[in-house]
């Protein structure tokens, strides 16, 4: 995001927190229907409100938001991690599966890690 570092009026500041607003509830709808986000965590995120009246505090509080639904995509990320571990040690090297399920974990772990790239 592009912090804004000149004075808006108070329509421009609308405009910037519709279209943020705009961007996020596109993110979490399509994560919801691609089954990526929980109903509890999609209704969550859903209520968040913006509250800020300066171009400044739009940004931060827009900022934040992106940073809590990055973080939560990582956690989900991770927790498939683990499970993918789990299953690859309690096959083990001789199942059928086991090749399929060690290149969807070392895929995974190369999502995990490109994800925090930006951060």
């Amino acid at each position: 995001m592009t912090k804004i570092t000149h004075s808006l009026t108070a329509e421009d500041n609308t405009r910037i927190m519709i279209r943020y607003e705009e961007v996020f509830i596109r993110q979490i709808e399509l994560a919801y229907e691609s089954k990526k986000m929980d109903e509890l965590t999609y209704r969550k995120f859903r209520s968040e409100r913006c509250n800020a009246e300066t171009s400044d505090e739009i940004y931060d509080y827009y900022q934040q938001l992106f940073i809590r639904l990055a973080n939560y995509h990582q956690e989900q990320l991770q927790a498939r991690i683990i499970k993918g571990a789990e299953y690859i040690d309690l096959i083990g090297p001789t199942h059928p599966h086991y090749s399929a399920a060690l290149r969807k974990y070392e895929t995974l772990c190369q999502r995990l890690k490109e994800s925090k790239r930006g951060w």
